[in-house]
């Protein structure tokens, strides 16, 4: 019996902390937190910007893809502002909206998979930051595992304290006033 009533925990426990995680990553769907004002106003500092994977061969002007740069090695959102596909490779070009002057050229295959950017939440990419950081894991798992402890304690002495509280009360199992299902009263 106890074994039933666990299940239902560990699957919200589940379902909560690494189903969304799949399931976005199921889809090619990632988050990202925008850190420069490169691409402002439309999307500043602090904003979530959210991808989706798709090939470089779908690229096109005008729209926002976020990339690995080498030199700063961190991702970098910007327009894309230019597009040469040669048939094997894809070149793009990309600027930031608030940078005077172009980035340098990305080249890759037809093939390769880049994060376009599908939306922007205002303000959320320091939200979901903060939970990366190291201390809102070990916070995360830390309410979880009291979260089970509490579980696990008033599975294991809940039932007797409700046992010893009608031993004081003497509380009868029963209703003395019905028997068989009839009423006496």
């Amino acid at each position: 019996m106890a074994q039933r009533k666990r299940i239902p925990y560990l699957l919200v426990a589940f379902v909560v902390f690494f189903l969304p995680s799949l399931a976005l990553a199921s889809f090619g769907i990632q988050l990202h937190t925008v850190t420069t004002g490169s691409m402002r106003p439309e999307i500043k500092p602090g904003d979530l910007v959210i991808t989706r994977l798709e090939i470089m061969s779908s690229v096109q002007k005008g729209q926002v893809i976020l990339f690995y740069d080498l030199k700063s090695k961190s991702p970098i959102s910007h327009r894309v502002i230019s597009v040469v596909d040669n048939g094997l490779n894809v070149n793009v070009t990309t600027k930031g909206d608030a940078n005077p002057i172009a980035d340098g050229t990305i080249t890759e295959p037809r093939s390769f998979k880049i994060a376009k950017v599908v939306t922007v939440v205002a303000g959320m990419g320091w939200v979901v930051a903060a939970l990366h950081t190291p201390a809102a894991k070990y916070l995360l798992v830390g309410l979880l595992a009291l979260l089970i402890i509490m579980y696990v304690v008033e599975k294991r002495f809940g039932s007797k304290k409700e046992e010893k509280v009608k031993d004081k009360l003497k509380i009868p199992d029963r209703n003395p006033y019905v028997v068989e299902g009839k009423s006496h009263v």
